[in-house]
C-alpha cells in the first residue's frame, strides 16, 4: 500500500536517483522513415502513440541491442537493419548494437537486470500450468506464503482483499521461472488458472519486483491491456516505488494517459504515423500527450481581467510565445481592478486543484490602490507602467506608416480616423478605431501588439515568467 501523501515525493526521487545503466539514444537508421536518433532519459521513460503507429517496431528494436529474446514475428520488422544504441554505464559510454558480441549483455562484464514485461508472457505461462500433468508437478515445489506487507501490496495493485496468497515458483529451465499462485479471497479459493486476466498479470508483474535485486534496464510494453484504470494508475506508482529502492532503469511502450499520469514530458516522446512516414515527437506540454491519447483535460484555471483590451493582449503574447495558456485555462473580463481584487480575495480551498489569477493592468501596479496582503490566490501585472491604452496610441505616432499598411488604409484615411477618436475617452478609443476600420477588435489588438513587441520582447518574457510562478502559487 502506497499512501498518496507519498505519491509526489516518490516520483521526485525518479529524477534525482542515479542510475548504473540506462540508454541515452537508439539510432534506428531509417525503420519506419525515423532517422533522427530518439533521445532518452535516465530513470523511466514513455514512448507513446495510438495503436498501429509502431510503438512495438521501436520496443523489438530497443529489446534487439539489449539482446533480450526477439519473437520471430517481431524479427521482421527490424531484418537486414543496423540498430544503434548509446548506452550509459554510470559516466560511461558504450555503444551497443543488434549484432553478435555488440548487444549488451556481450559487452557488460558485470551481472546486469534485463528484463521484459509484457502480455504474451503471460499467454505462455497460462499454456504452461495448463497442461495436464501439472497437478504432479507442482508438487515437487515448496510453498512461499506471501506475508502482511505483500498482502498490503497485492490489495493496492488489484483492488481486493486477499486473506492468504501462496507461491509456487517452477523451474522449467535455466534462468526461467514460472510462478504458480493460490488464492484466498473474502472466502474464496481459486489459483492461477482461475484468475481474470488482469488479476493474473498484476501478480505476475508484483512476483518479477519482488524478485528484483540488482540494477540493471525493464522494458513494459502495453501494461494497460488488461487492468482498469485504478490498477494502472497503482501500478505505475508501484514501479516507480521499487525504481527509488533498486535504481533500475523502465522504458516502457503505452498508449494510456492514465499510465502516464506522473511522467513529467520531458521523459516521453509521442510517435505519429502520417502518409507511411513515422514522426517522433518531443511534447511541449505533457496535456498535449495526453489529448492525443484520448484523454479529456480539464481546464486548470482562470485568469481575470480588467477589461476587454486586457483579455486581448494577453491572447496577443499567448498566440505568439504561450499556447499552453489558451489551450488550458480560462480567460474573463471584468469591470476594472476592483472587481479582479474582490475575486481574488476569496479564501481558497484546500483540495483546490483550479487556480484563479488576477490578471492588472500594469498602470495600477505602484498605484497604492491594492491592498496586496488581502489576496489568497495569484496575481501578475500585464507590461508597462501606463495603461495599454495610453502605451498603443504612443505607437499610432511611432509606426504611423506601418500601421497604415496592417489597417489597409490610406496616410490620409488614417490621419482623419485618428483624429475623429482622438478626443474620444481613452479606454474606448481603440475599440471605435476598430469599429470605423469594420475589422474585429481581436484583429485590431494584434495589429498594435506586433507594433508594442518589437521594443518590449524583455517585458514579454519577464511577463511570463511571473505568470508561471503565480500560478505554482
Amino acid at each position: 500500500m502506497i499512501r498518496s501523501a507519498k505519491i509526489p515525493d516518490i516520483w521526485r526521487k525518479i529524477e534525482r536517483n542515479s542510475y548504473k545503466y540506462y540508454i541515452e539514444s537508439l539510432n534506428l537508421n531509417g525503420i519506419l522513415g525515423i532517422n533522427e536518433p530518439i533521445n532518452f532519459k535516465k530513470g523511466i521513460f514513455a514512448i507513446c502513440g495510438l495503436n498501429g503507429v509502431g510503438k512495438s517496431t521501436v520496443f523489438t528494436a530497443i529489446k534487439d541491442i539489449l539482446g533480450i529474446n526477439i519473437r520471430e514475428q517481431d524479427k521482421i520488422k527490424i531484418q537486414g537493419i543496423e540498430i544503434q544504441g548509446n548506452l550509459k554505464e554510470g559516466n560511461k559510454d558504450i555503444l551497443i548494437k543488434n549484432e553478435d558480441g555488440c548487444r549488451l549483455i556481450d559487452v557488460i562484464s558485470d551481472e546486469v537486470l534485463l528484463e521484459e514485461i509484457d502480455y504474451m508472457k503471460l499467454i505462455e505461462i497460462n499454456k504452461f500450468i495448463s497442461q495436464p500433468n501439472f497437478n504432479e508437478l507442482i508438487e515437487q515445489y515448496d510453498d512461499n506464503i506471501f506475508d502482511e506487507s505483500d498482502l498490503r501490496q497485492l490489495n493496492y495493485l488489484v483492488g481486493k482483499t486477499y486473506d492468504s496468497v501462496v507461491l509456487r515458483e517452477i523451474e522449467i529451465e535455466d534462468n526461467v521461472t514460472v510462478p504458480y499462485f493460490q488464492i484466498l479471497c473474502n472466502g474464496l479459493e481459486y489459483d492461477s488458472l482461475k484468475m481474470g486476466t488482469g488479476e493474473h498479470f498484476l501478480f505476475y508483474v508484483y512476483w518479477l519486483f519482488k524478485r528484483i535485486t540488482k540494477s540493471g534496464i525493464i522494458l513494459i510494453e502495453e501494461p494497460e491491456v488488461f487492468i482498469s484504470v485504478n490498477s494502472q494508475i497503482n501500478l505505475m506508482n508501484f514501479i516507480a516505488d521499487k525504481m527509488n529502492e533498486h535504481r533500475f532503469s523502465v522504458i516502457l511502450v503505452t498508449h494510456s494517459p492514465f499510465i502516464l499520469q506522473n511522467i513529467s514530458q520531458d521523459r516521453m516522446v509521442i510517435l505519429q504515423n502520417y502518409l507511411n512516414s513515422v514522426d517522433v515527437v518531443n511534447p511541449e506540454y505533457k496535456e498535449d500527450i495526453l489529448q492525443d491519447l484520448g484523454l479529456d483535460i480539464n481546464r486548470k484555471g482562470i485568469f481575470i481581467f480588467e477589461d476587454a483590451l486586457a483579455l486581448e493582449f494577453f491572447k496577443s503574447i499567448c498566440k505568439r510565445h504561450a499556447l499552453y495558456f489558451l489551450k488550458y485555462f480560462r480567460l474573463e473580463k471584468t469591470s476594472g481592478y476592483s472587481d479582479i481584487t474582490k475575486i481574488i480575495s476569496i479564501p481558497r480551498l484546500k483540495q483546490m486543484d483550479y487556480k484563479i489569477i488576477g490578471v492588472y493592468d500594469g498602470d495600477v501596479k505602484n498605484s497604492g490602490k491594492i491592498q496586496f496582503s488581502n489576496l489568497n490566490w495569484g496575481y501578475v501585472f500585464l507590461p508597462g507602467e501606463i495603461s495599454l491604452e495610453e502605451q498603443f496610441q504612443k505607437l499610432t505616432r511611432i509606426y504611423f506608416n506601418e500601421l497604415s499598411l496592417k489597417l489597409s488604409l490610406g496616410e490620409h484615411e488614417l490621419r482623419i480616423l485618428l483624429a475623429k477618436v482622438q478626443g474620444i475617452e481613452y479606454h474606448d478609443w481603440l475599440i471605435e478605431l476598430a469599429n470605423k476600420t469594420h475589422k474585429d477588435f481581436s484583429t485590431v489588438v494584434d495589429i498594435f501588439y506586433d507594433l508594442w513587441e518589437k521594443e518590449n520582447l524583455n517585458q514579454i518574457e519577464e511577463f511570463l515568467s511571473d505568470l508561471s510562478e503565480a500560478i505554482k502559487k
